[in-house]
């Protein structure tokens, strides 16, 4: 059976649940209980999915029609099964700290799982599938490579949250590895600068403006801290300082009404030196877009350096 198999360690604390999500305030009894789900990582991995392939395809309709012959649709089965399988050090905790640490006057506090927590995930195909969707170069593959090394899992994944390391891989072979820990922050720029050349070499060919996140050259921006923090909340402080003048302006980190994610995907990475901060923005559908081209700015000159894309013609 293909099989693509990644052991996982969590950098900063995980925060995913079912059906019992919240906490009751009114009712110390009910507590929420954090969970593993392969639903979730299915969900995350069909949103880069399609970041990716909108980089590759003129139409729309072809981004969708390829997404859905490799993870399914309303009309169509899946090729890749997901499944997760927690480590026995996946431990959880109250009270851990999340971005932003407090809103509307209220702190924030959170049971989930903790940071160097691991457990396992793995796709696979039936035996007599010859689509090649687990290839080492193929679409969902550099999905994983942008789940494992741009994003996060799970709540406030878009705030540093459930950021992830790749401890090992099996199922892959490529000069591109998929379970790195760079040196330092520099050794980080670059295996980034490559892995984000090696997903999208191009412009984004789905219109001037896509109506969906895209990750290509003129569609997405990478940029990394030059600070070296000596844990998790170091650089999560470095995050949420550095943002700190945005934080009121409205379309830079998603709106209400309308209903809007944000652009920015905030993430704390590892490396052997320490940890480093990071940030991913996607440009797509409404937004205040020069807005944004003035955070991204304003980021460069406060200890940002772009390793990805271009940004200028944004608007």
């Amino acid at each position: 059976m293909p099989q693509l198999r990644l052991t996982i360690q969590t950098i900063t604390p995980l925060l995913m649940y079912g059906a019992d999500n919240k906490d009751d305030r009114t009712n110390s009894s009910i507590r929420a209980e954090p969970e593993l789900r392969a639903t979730a990582i299915r969900g995350l991995l069909r949103y880069w999915l399609r970041a990716v392939l909108g980089g590759k395809f003129t139409a729309i309709s072809k981004v969708y029609e390829q997404e859905s012959a490799i993870l399914g649709s309303t009309n169509t089965g899946s090729r890749v099964n997901v499944r997760v399988q927690k480590g026995s050090s996946m431990q959880v905790e109250a009270n851990q700290t999340v971005l932003p640490r407090q809103t509307r006057g209220y702190t924030l506090s959170h049971t989930g799982f903790v940071p160097d927590s691991e457990f396992r995930i793995t796709l696979s195909t039936h035996l007599l599938d010859k689509s090649g969707v687990l290839d080492e170069n193929g679409d969902l593959v550099k999905a994983v490579f942008l789940m494992t090394h741009f994003s996060g899992l799970g709540r406030r994944s878009r705030r540093g949250s459930g950021n992830l390391r790749v401890l090992g891989v099996k199922g892959y072979e490529s000069e591109l590895p998929l379970d790195v820990l760079p040196e330092n922050r520099d050794a980080l720029t670059q295996y980034l600068a490559a892995v984000s050349f090696h997903i999208s070499p191009q412009s984004q060919t789905v219109g001037r403006r896509p109506s969906f996140p895209v990750f290509a050259w003129d569609t997405a921006v990478v940029l990394v801290g030059r600070q070296k923090h000596i844990d998790y909340e170091d650089a999560y402080k470095e995050l949420w300082t550095v943002s700190g003048p945005y934080h009121q302006e409205g379309g830079i980190f998603g709106d209400v009404r309308p209903r809007r994610s944000s652009a920015i995907h905030m993430r704390v990475a590892a490396t052997k030196a320490g940890y480093v901060a990071q940030q991913t923005i996607l440009w797509s559908g409404n937004g205040q877009w020069n807005k944004m081209k003035d955070y991204i700015q304003h980021c460069l000159s406060q200890g940002f350096d772009d390793v990805y894309g271009t940004w200028g013609h944004w608007q």
